[in-house]
């Protein structure tokens, strides 16, 4: 029987209506599983618990489907088309067929100006051999593409990906003023920078599947203050994050080889582990009912110097 692999374990959260929930973590932390599993783009059968809108349980995909938009990683775009072009084909597509022609339009005109497109409206895509718009500039395309619709609810995994810094945030800002016109977003990102993250509303670290921070960017100096790792105030807190996550990381992975190293050499862990037991016993003989004068204290400060440096040179 094939062992069963937990992505994510035991994660919860919220996003409101008119807000940005940025899910954040290293690599693996299972950032793209949790936005696939809330978009119903995973089997049922292998996720265990609830997803609610409004206090309700979803368990009408097609009800879901109708309300929200997945934005893939890769911008599945025709070349050849225009910007406006794009737009209107997702429109006739997206759109009931009892919406008019020209209501179609009106949309799609809309979403050009919502995503600041309005110069590159009557632009090539382009690929390779054809120049056209740019990287933002298709980026928010896709965008506009999968929201011609008016979803309620929009993912999108990893948005800023293979963008510079000041396209990263121009396609941030514009799913923020989607987010403001009344719709949820839910976007998954690895590492944002300074402005980036001030556009978020909230963020979800994960690590290894599990939650390790649930609140409002504004929020995280206090929570990590708690724990004695203060965020400085010239760092990025994001990158501050994700630094102390791979840290703890390569805590736990470090651990593991020392055990696993250890299991399979019994022979020297036997012998360390007598060479051990025989110093303290010699130690403890010599440093046998210790008075409270000063010399007393003395011979304590010496015994505990001895046997820090006895351990390491053992253990080394």
């Amino acid at each position: 029987m094939d062992s069963i692999k937990t992505i994510l374990d035991s994660v919860s959260g919220e996003a409101r209506e008119g807000e940005i929930l940025a899910i954040l973590g290293p690599s693996g932390s299972g950032k793209s599983s949790l936005i696939d599993a809330l978009a119903n783009r995973i089997a049922r059968k292998s996720l265990d618990g609830l997803i609610t809108l409004n206090g309700e349980k979803i368990d009408n995909e097609e009800k879901l489907k109708a309300i929200s938009a997945y934005v893939m990683q890769e911008d599945l775009l025709y070349p050849m088309l225009t910007v406006q072009e794009n737009l209107m084909f997702s429109a006739e597509l997206r759109l009931p067929q009892s919406v008019s022609r020209s209501k179609k339009r009106e949309r799609v005109r809309e979403v050009i100006e919502l995503l600041g497109l309005g110069l590159v409206a009557s632009t090539i895509i382009g690929d390779e051999g054809k120049r056209g718009v740019s990287g933002g500039e298709r980026r928010r395309v896709s965008i506009g593409v999968d929201i011609v619709h008016d979803p309620t609810i929009l993912f999108w995994d990893e948005p800023t990906s293979g963008l510079d810094s000041t396209s990263a945030f121009m396609v941030v800002k514009v799913l923020q003023d989607i987010a403001r016109r009344g719709s949820i977003v839910i976007m998954s990102i690895h590492q944002p920078s300074s402005r980036i993250l001030g556009l978020l509303d909230h963020v979800l670290f994960l690590c290894k599947g599990t939650t390790v921070f649930d609140g409002s960017p504004a929020s995280l100096p206090l929570f990590f203050s708690e724990f004695g790792r203060s965020i400085p105030e010239d760092q990025n807190r994001a990158e501050f994050v994700l630094d102390l996550i791979h840290e703890l990381q390569s805590v736990w992975i470090l651990t593991r080889r020392s055990f696993v190293n250890t299991l399979r050499t019994p022979q020297l862990f036997m012998t360390q582990l007598g060479a051990v037991v025989l110093t303290r016993f010699i130690m403890g003989t010599l440093f046998w009912r210790l008075d409270g004068s000063p010399k007393g204290v003395v011979e304590r400060l010496a015994f505990f110097t001895v046997a820090v440096s006895t351990m390491f040179y053992i253990c080394a």
